[in-house]
């Protein structure tokens, strides 16, 4: 009885130090995905951050590591089979040498002697199969499977943190999209009613408390677009040091399993070294390829590894209804809803700069402070195109600003930065739409864009981000930006202007386009010839297909 109740102590002891030990691994695996980028102690690799560090390329970076897992795998079971292979072999050989040793150990001729040689050749055969089959698996398959297996956990659980946060990142994305919905809703229906109230001038009183309704739904729309742009760019920022870490995890697993691959190499190379100049010509080959192998740099693969498409971030800025000149506004409304558009952003960089944001650490691509002042210079051209005044400044952000349409067929403004600096050209990926034309001049040639990048990276840091005195990122220096090249049009039939934004032309005119506004609008002046008088207003808006393009072009 006594001893029945020792061995069920000793029982129930055992079952409690599994228990416990079951529970510390899955804590251990629970911390699985911040151990991953803190286990490296290789410093990461700057390069591969600048190409595999965006939602773009990212996944391409992770399934080279995930497949060369699985060839390791692969390879593991392979030489595995291999080392059971010559363990086998290497027992029937002993089998057949003894049982030769057997037959000739009472011979007495010396031709029967002869087999005596065969059998101890058959030994050394399968002494030599027997290390080769102890080094495959004690100093290559073993050691291999315990790295393969840990880094498989590692890189899966890699994956699941960085597609939990661009996860969050879509939802972001898509809160984005329903505010901007909303906000162009509001300004339509705002619209439609100030174009009703203008062509009833007798019943004004009645369109009161429906402007003021609208007018504010309208103002709180935008205010909520803008603010959730703003998070959405902030969550980028967060999302881009995720891609870093992530990528810069994804190098170490990489870079430990080559380094063990190529220490495993080394190992069975030094074996077969060891069994002596017998195998030096059955090995030759194989020892030319190691050679290869153990000679070659890790580092030199990994700098070969380069994504199919640019590496690039995609920022997305806001595209309010009044800065679309295809949509037919009065022009004061127009010019009061930009206005206040770009009173609200000065606002909100103001508050940036009394938190001192203009002094964080910036990263290579854009901070939030500059997003903020690119906004406030795109609504600024918008006013400047608005009101017939040329550009005076560029922004470094505008090499980079791509037109498009979004899923909704509204007009979407995207900044494509290039994860290293020098890109000349960046292509948005996954969009296929056309581009949409700027509803502002941009500069046209490529020598005059290298120009005014330029001389915006001449603009020191500490001078640019000061928190007493803004400093803005427009560059005012017109000698330094380049002159655009404005098309001269002779007008085929006359035109009435139907609201303030457009002009009159008449037949036989010239006038000169400085901009187009969508397929069928433009954008320029009136140029009389002499002793022809001119018309009210010179400058607005008229149809593309009331003019036609002369070969004959000046520069302003």
């Amino acid at each position: 009885m006594h001893g029945r109740m020792s061995k069920l102590r000793r029982s129930l002891s055992r079952s409690m130090l599994q228990l416990h030990a079951i529970h510390a691994l899955s804590r251990s695996h629970n911390h699985l995905a911040a151990d991953a980028y803190e286990s490296r102690q290789a410093p990461p690799n700057e390069d591969l951050i600048h190409k595999f560090a965006s939602p773009s390329t990212f996944n391409q970076f992770k399934e080279i590591v995930q497949r060369n897992s699985e060839n390791l795998r692969e390879i593991i079971n392979i030489l595995d089979e291999k080392s059971t292979l010559d363990a086998n072999y290497s027992k029937s050989l002993h089998k057949l040498a003894a049982r030769l040793h057997k037959i000739t150990q009472k011979a007495t001729c010396e031709i029967d002697n002869g087999w005596t040689s065969a059998a101890e050749q058959f030994d050394m055969q399968a002494t030599i199969h027997s290390n080769l089959s102890s080094a495959l698996s004690d100093d290559v398959v073993q050691p291999l499977r315990a790295i393969q297996m840990n880094e498989e956990k590692t890189v899966r659980a890699s994956s699941l943190f960085v597609e939990k946060q661009l996860k969050k990142m879509n939802e972001k994305k898509a809160d984005v999209a329903r505010a901007k919905r909303l906000a162009y809703t509001a300004a339509k229906d705002l619209e439609k009613l100030e174009q009703t109230a203008d062509t009833d001038k007798t019943n004004q009183n009645k369109y009161t408390p429906r402007r003021k309704k609208l007018q504010e739904a309208s103002r709180k729309a935008e205010d909520a677009y803008v603010f959730e742009s703003i998070d959405l760019e902030k969550m980028r920022e967060m999302n881009e040091k995720v891609l870093q870490r992530a990528v810069a995890g994804l190098e170490g697993i990489e870079m430990e399993r080559l380094a063990h691959s190529q220490t495993a190499l080394g190992r069975l190379q030094r074996k077969i070294e060891q069994l002596g100049p017998t195998l030096t010509q059955m090995f030759t080959r194989q020892t030319q390829n190691l050679d290869l192998a153990i000679s070659s740099s890790p580092s030199s693969f990994l700098q070969s590894l380069s994504p199919s498409q640019t590496p690039s971030n995609n920022v997305m800025l806001i595209d309010t209804f009044a800065e679309n000149f295809a949509e037919v506004i009065k022009g004061e409304r127009r010019r009061e809803a930009l206005g206040r558009l770009q009173g609200l952003l000065d606002a909100e960089l103001q508050r940036m700069y009394a938190l001192a944001r203009a002094e964080d650490v910036r990263s290579q691509q854009i901070s939030l402070v500059e997003y903020v002042e690119y906004l406030y210079f795109k609504v600024g051209e918008s006013l400047s195109s608005l009101e017939g005044r040329s550009s005076t400044g560029s922004h470094r952000l505008t090499r980079f600003s791509h037109r498009v349409k979004d899923k909704q067929g509204l007009p979407q403004t995207m900044l494509a930065l290039p994860l290293t600096e020098g890109a000349d050209t960046i292509t948005l990926p996954g969009l296929s739409s056309p581009s949409l034309p700027a509803s502002s001049p941009q500069p046209t040639e490529e020598g005059d864009e290298e120009e005014i990048y330029e001389e915006y990276e001449k603009i020191s840091d500490e001078g640019f981000y000061n928190s007493t005195s803004r400093q803005s990122t427009v560059i005012d220096d017109p000698s330094t930006s380049s002159e655009e090249e404005k098309k001269v049009c002779r007008v085929i039939y006359d035109f009435t202007p139907q609201n303030e934004e457009e002009i009159e032309i008449r037949a036989g005119e010239s006038v000169l386009i400085e901009s187009r506004l969508g397929p069928d609008w433009c954008f320029g002046r009136v140029i009389s010839p002499v002793g022809r008088p001119l018309p009210p207003r010179t400058i607005g808006r008229f149809p593309t297909t009331y003019v036609c393009i002369q070969e004959a072009s000046i520069f302003l």
